[in-house]
């Protein structure tokens, strides 16, 4: 496997027409994402166990929304269906 990050003038194969290599977008059109946390002890896991349908993913979405500045992701059996499903 070969990967070129523009270290190659040319690219590896054809592009998509108005494809830009990450490094040639303008500064002016670049954004930064929402720094993560400063220290490893600002990271926090929930995991949740017990039985389908018992409340879990209720009581974690509550927990995040109550958190938002935590920015929990949280994965569940319909969030990764969700990301198994093949489009069209």
């Amino acid at each position: 496997m070969e990967i070129n990050f523009g270290q190659r003038p040319e690219p590896l194969a054809p592009q998509n027409e108005g494809f830009v290599f990450i490094h040639n977008v303008p500064v002016e059109k670049r954004v930064r994402t929402e720094m993560g946390p400063k220290n490893i002890e600002d990271c926090e896991v929930l995991l949740m166990v017990g039985l389908p349908g018992s409340g879990k993913t209720q009581w974690a979405q509550n927990h995040s929304q109550e958190n938002r500045d935590k920015r929990y992701n949280i994965l569940g059996t319909e969030r990764v269906l969700h990301q198994l499903r093949v489009l069209g």
